[in-house]
């Protein structure tokens, strides 16, 4: 079988050359451009031999050298610099950096195939150990001046993201507030038309005022959704966490999703464990997190299936919450995602159920922000099962 020679080198014509001589005696030769990737193409091949370009762009052949040597199964590779700038301390400043041998440039092609055959039967270049200790604190120098310049370059750019990120925060937030007004009162009004406080209405109308109502809601969901998001993500969402009647609150929840459930025919139940009476919690963001997945089980479950909310409190002194439904189902490669913001399973413009893209982003970070966790499992056709645990306070 053919020794494999991993030729790191950035100059095409320096490749050609030296790939030419080194093939026509047997070897089989690997090339790479810079540093980045001769470290990765060692890693695949196991090369017999390294010849390592100095001058490389990016990570130059000194940091690329020893980093290959730092990595167990190629420590034992020998590496040899090849540099055109020939300055003084080249060679022994290569050798503390991890390389074996050293050929200055250009390349004697005469003198290639004895000189790689040395290197590949053992040959080793020393240099004393007291230059060995003044060149690798010089290396050493020169890598840590490189890591603390990514680090302040790092730190810049995080400042910009932070800065980008909360100026996106402040006009989310300010544009939000703004619409909150108008439509509110839009919905205000069409209401008393709707109730027919100003008149008769005939049912073209009231089916017109109708759709104002429930895209102005709609609407209005969405802001209050990117609110609240707005101040998860700046870290202005504070819990108020106070004990309260849990069978109160979901059953509050469920009142307000009767409706929605008759419309589809849906049944909502109920089954909650008789020792689960009070928790402590944030009772808004509580009843968000049990309003969004029911909703949700509503929305995606046919005519003549059901929503059912259980509870129960663990041995270990957690509450566990489960919402199951006899909907469409979730594909399992779509598990992770659902939870992601403006994500919808039917994202087509004619898809047949409403909402904001936000209800399961948020109840996630609400159960989050209780130290909780939400996990989901579902069968396609069959329904789906949130399961949402809250620690106890």
């Amino acid at each position: 079988m053919a020794r494999k020679i991993l030729y790191v080198e950035d100059n095409p014509a320096n490749k050609m050359l030296v790939r030419r001589v080194l093939e026509a005696q047997g070897y089989e030769v690997i090339e790479a451009d810079d540093g980045l990737s001769g470290i990765r193409k060692a890693q695949e091949v196991r090369p017999d031999l390294i010849l390592m370009d100095i001058n490389l762009p990016g990570m130059d052949g000194y940091e690329a050298a020893t980093k290959i040597k730092s990595i167990e199964t190629l420590k034992h590779v020998p590496i040899v610099a090849l540099t055109a700038n020939v300055m003084q301390g080249d060679r022994e400043r290569s050798l503390a950096a991890g390389c074996d041998g050293y050929l200055p440039k250009p390349i004697d092609i005469d003198q290639l195939i004895e000189q790689v055959e040395a290197f590949l039967a053992g040959k080793r270049e020393e240099v004393s150990a007291d230059e060995r200790a003044i060149y690798l604190e010089e290396h050493t120098r020169r890598l840590v001046d490189k890591l603390e310049a990514k680090v302040l370059e790092l730190e810049k750019a995080n400042a910009e993201l932070r800065e980008l990120d909360r100026l996106k925060s402040e006009f989310v937030s300010t544009v939000s507030h703004e619409l909150r007004t108008p439509l509110n009162i839009i919905i205000g009004h069409a209401e008393l038309l709707h109730d027919e406080l100003f008149g008769e209405l005939n049912e073209h109308q009231k089916r017109y005022v109708g759709n104002i109502l429930r895209s102005a809601r709609h609407l209005l969901d969405l802001v209050e959704d990117i609110l609240d998001l707005s101040k998860i993500e700046s870290g202005r969402m504070d819990l108020r966490l106070e004990p309260f009647d849990v069978r109160e609150a979901i059953n509050e929840v469920c009142v307000l999703l009767e409706d929605m459930a008759k419309n589809k025919g849906v049944e909502l139940r109920v089954n909650l464990h008789p020792d689960l009476d009070r928790i402590v919690a944030d009772r808004l963001r509580f009843k968000q997190i049990i309003y969004n997945l029911v909703s949700n089980g509503i929305k995606f479950t046919p005519e003549g299936g059901y929503v059912e909310v259980r509870g129960r409190r663990l041995p270990n002194g957690w509450y566990q919450f489960e919402v199951e439904d006899t909907g469409i189902g979730i594909p399992k490669e779509h598990f992770d995602t659902i939870f992601e913001r403006f994500r919808q399973l039917d994202s087509s413009a004619s898809r047949e159920w409403e909402g904001t893209g936000l209800g399961l982003t948020l109840t996630r970070e609400f159960v989050r922000l209780h130290g909780g966790k939400i996990d989901v499992d579902s069968v396609v056709g069959q329904g789906t099962t949130f399961t949402v645990l809250l620690p106890p306070h």
